[in-house]
């Protein structure tokens, strides 16, 4: 979560019984549920039809150096894609004088692709547009097909289209992100063949400096990345 400042109350923003909070957290800790699937299981058993718990997502309006960095990157011609459901870039663009086109579905991926137009790819939705119009429908549909299908983005044609094109002449930096899944992002590039390396951050904890390797480098994360 990209929230600056303290967290709020949780119970202020989605209302549970104690019985189903320790529910969900017994699930999360056995590793049952992944963060997707956590959201859709609120959204299903839990009242939160419309999850108004990412409404906490709307409570920053302070993006930081990284959210500005990733829009001058844009407004520069870059690609970026992104996991999370915020406007924290794309506020970034605004104060830096630009309107950062919001890409969350398969409508404005088609859209974004014929026009050429520098954006922000949202891969599993958006609670706004750069507009501040609310999509919030465009996380539920991806929570959808995460929870039943077992996959989200790779079955939009557009979004799986643009990964293809942008990898093919661009070095494909991955930041933040643990390619912990098995159910969209990973396979995806694992299916894509590309001329251009790829490097992807990993975060360790008791390193002094960077240590830059092969999959050999990457521990519990070598199984996962092999084929990609």
């Amino acid at each position: 979560i990209n929230a600056t400042g303290a967290a709020p109350d949780p119970s202020a923003i989605l209302d549970i019984s104690s019985s189903a909070r320790e529910d969900l957290a017994q699930k999360c800790d056995s590793g049952e549920l992944r963060f997707e699937q956590f959201l859709e299981s609120l959204r299903e058993s839990y009242s939160d039809a419309d999850l108004r718990v990412l409404d906490v997502l709307l409570m920053s309006e302070s993006p930081n150096s990284i959210h500005h960095f990733l829009a001058s990157a844009i407004r520069s011609g870059y690609g970026v894609i992104t996991t999370h459901f915020d406007s924290l870039i794309e506020m970034a663009g605004a104060s830096q004088g630009s309107v950062i086109k919001t890409v969350f579905d398969e409508k404005t991926a088609s859209a974004a692709m014929k026009e050429k137009a520098r954006a922000l790819w949202k891969l599993h939705g958006t609670l706004m547009d750069e507009a501040g119009d609310e999509h919030r429908a465009s996380i539920v549909a991806t929570l959808q097909r995460i929870g039943r299908k077992g996959e989200a983005f790779r079955a939009d044609a557009a979004f799986s289209a643009y990964v293809a094109e942008m990898v093919q002449d661009s070095v494909l930096v991955v930041m933040g992100y643990s390619g912990s899944d098995d159910y969209d992002v990973v396979p995806m590039l694992a299916q894509i063949r590309s001329p251009v390396e790829m490097l992807w951050v990993f975060h360790q904890d008791g390193l002094s400096e960077p240590r830059i390797g092969g999959l050999e480098c990457l521990g519990d994360h070598s199984d996962r990345m092999r084929g990609v």
